[in-house]
């Protein structure tokens, strides 16, 4: 009975709509209190016992773990953990295999030696996931430094918004704007970003 209770948490963090990193948290104390009675209730240390002992461990590490408030600032950059975290808590090595696939990147800040740092804008609602991973196909080739050069400048094809602002759909910093650039943060996200794509590519084209 316990057995399946526990599959069936592990079912509910691993698959399905992604949750929100509280969302798994909450689901992570929930699992590891049943990990925790089913130990009580079976003391032998049979070989099943060690492995949900681990299991127990891991899960409240994630349980006790702080959620991460994303900055306001797109530009902030975090470490892959901070990002993980961010993404509905990914691991470190899920944040590296996501940019190894194009679905994310990184820049390595002058001085720094190791360990890149991911802008914040990628865990945004509204553009983490599929939609950064469309943009990002068209840069493909760019060091991270020349990505973020193209997501963080205003941009002409884009009536003077930043890429991060036409994806977002909301101004970054209180300005004055055209009313063009103003029905453009106004359209459906599916053209915002097809509008995007053609800057991308446009200005993979100027920096190849």
């Amino acid at each position: 009975m316990r057995s399946s209770e526990s599959a069936s948490g592990l079912r509910e963090v691993r698959g399905g709509r992604p949750p929100q990193f509280e969302a798994i948290q909450v689901q992570a104390s929930a699992l590891a209190d049943t990990v925790s009675a089913y130990l009580l209730d079976n003391p032998e240390p049979d070989e099943l016992n060690a492995l949900l002992k681990q299991l127990f461990e891991v899960v409240q590490q994630v349980a006790d773990q702080p959620a991460l408030k994303l900055p306001s600032d797109p530009l902030t950059l975090l470490t892959d953990s901070q990002l993980g975290r961010a993404l509905n808590g990914l691991g470190d090595d899920m944040v590296r295999i996501r940019e190894t696939d194009g679905a994310l990147f990184s820049v390595m800040p002058l001085g720094r030696k190791r360990g890149r740092l991911y802008p914040a804008f990628q865990a945004w609602e509204g553009i983490a996931g599929n939609r950064l991973a469309q943009v990002l196909s068209s840069l493909r080739g760019l060091d991270g430094d020349t990505q973020l050069q193209f997501f963080s400048e205003r941009c002409a094809d884009l009536e003077g918004l930043t890429p991060v602002e036409m994806l977002s759909g909301k101004l970054l910093e209180e300005r004055s704007i055209s009313g063009p650039a103003t029905a453009s943060l106004n359209r459906g996200v599916g053209i915002r970003i097809g509008r995007v794509m053609v800057a991308a590519r446009t200005f993979f084209q100027k920096n190849t």
